[in-house]
C-alpha cells in the first residue's frame, strides 16, 4: 500500500515549551517537515526539507495532525501511552522535571483522489538550544 512517512523536526525555545502547559495555548514556530512517498519498496527520496509554519497545542482534539495553508497543526496528546508523565511535563527542564525534548509518532490513512494510503507523522521537538549550539 501507498504510504506517506512525514518527519516533523521542531525547535522550541524554553518560553515556547513551557507555554504548551497552560491549557489551550497555542505556540507558532517555523520547524522542517520532511515528507516521503513508499510504494513497492520505491521511495521518493532523496526527500526535500520544507521549511513549514507549526501550531502547536495540547487538546482533546480528535484530529492529531492536520495540514493548513502554510504548515501544520499539531495537536499534542496530554500524554502517550509508552511515557508515564504528561507531556507538558517531559517538555520542561530536567532541573523542573522534565526532558526538554518529545518523540513520537502518530498513524493514521488518508484518501485523495479516490486512492486510499497510510500516513505515518514523526514528530520530533527540541530545546532551541540544541539547534543553535549545533551552528556555532
Amino acid at each position: 500500500m501507498l504510504t506517506l512517512t512525514v518527519s516533523h523536526n521542531i525547535f522550541l525555545s524554553k518560553e515556547q515549551r513551557y507555554a504548551l502547559s497552560e491549557p489551550g495555548q497555542i505556540v507558532e514556530v517555523v520547524g522542517v517537515s520532511v515528507p516521503v512517498w513508499f510504494l513497492s519498496g520505491k521511495t521518493s527520496e532523496p526527500a526535500k526539507e520544507v521549511f513549514s509554519l507549526y501550531k502547536l497545542v495540547i487538546s482533546d482534539d480528535n484530529k492529531a495532525i492536520s495540514k493548513h495553508k502554510h504548515g501544520y497543526l499539531i495537536n499534542l496528546p496530554r500524554s502517550l501511552q509508552t511515557i508515564s508523565i504528561p507531556i507538558a511535563q517531559i517538555l520542561k527542564d530536567s532541573e523542573d522535571g522534565g526532558r526538554g525534548t518529545l518523540q513520537y509518532k502518530e498513524y493514521s490513512n488518508s484518501k485523495r483522489n479516490g486512492k486510499k494510503f497510510n500516513v505515518v507523522h514523526t514528530i520530533e521537538i527540541y530545546d532551541d538550544k540544541d539547534l543553535l549550539d549545533s551552528i556555532t
